[in-house]
């Protein structure tokens, strides 16, 4: 977001991939942003691949967002047995 820098998208993406690797549930979930919104090219399938990672250690953030990604087809394919699963899953938490 530029606070106290200049914004650097290429930097903020890299910075998030190097923290996404090592495990780091912050690093994953803004990875996952910035290849559906901005940092990257839209890459809908890595998104999903990362907030699924994500989801899947129970982040309900993630798991939301892999709801949507299910019911809209974008990433994977168009699954709203699924989608429901993971709305399901987000909102226990």
């Amino acid at each position: 977001s530029g606070l106290g820098t200049e914004v650097d998208n290429e930097k903020a993406f890299s910075c998030f991939e190097a923290s996404a690797k090592e495990g780091d549930e912050f690093g994953q979930y803004y990875l996952g942003i910035c290849f559906r919104r901005y940092g990257t090219e839209r890459n809908d399938e890595k998104a999903f691949y990362w907030y699924l990672k994500l989801a899947e250690q129970g982040n309900c953030s993630a798991q939301h967002a892999v709801g949507v990604m299910y019911r809209d087809g974008e990433g994977c394919e168009n699954d709203e047995q699924n989608a429901v699963i993971w709305y399901k899953k987000a909102a226990k938490q």
